[in-house]
């Protein structure tokens, strides 16, 4: 719908997957996308067998919805979720 931003991310080198980086990097998008001012919600469209990326976005509050499609489970506006 209008208002919604979409989200894709990728931990390139295996040497740097596993160290928390997608928490921190979610994090920093949603507050870019805050900071615009045009979005209301956020979605993301990982592969189904990304199990990592998935358990990510989770992680930052994201929920998979009927549509194959991972939602933002609260208003761009609100507070980030804690990465800890």
């Amino acid at each position: 719908p209008p208002g919604t931003a979409g989200i894709d991310f990728m931990i390139g080198a295996a040497a740097h997957r596993g160290k928390g980086l997608g928490p921190e990097l979610i994090q920093l998008l949603l507050e870019k996308i805050r900071a615009d001012g045009r979005f209301q919600f956020v979605i993301a469209d990982p592969e189904a067998d990304n199990l990592p990326s998935i358990r990510v976005l989770e992680k930052c509050g994201f929920v998979k919805k009927e549509s194959g499609l991972y939602r933002l489970t609260r208003p761009c506006d609100s507070e980030p979720v804690s990465s800890e």
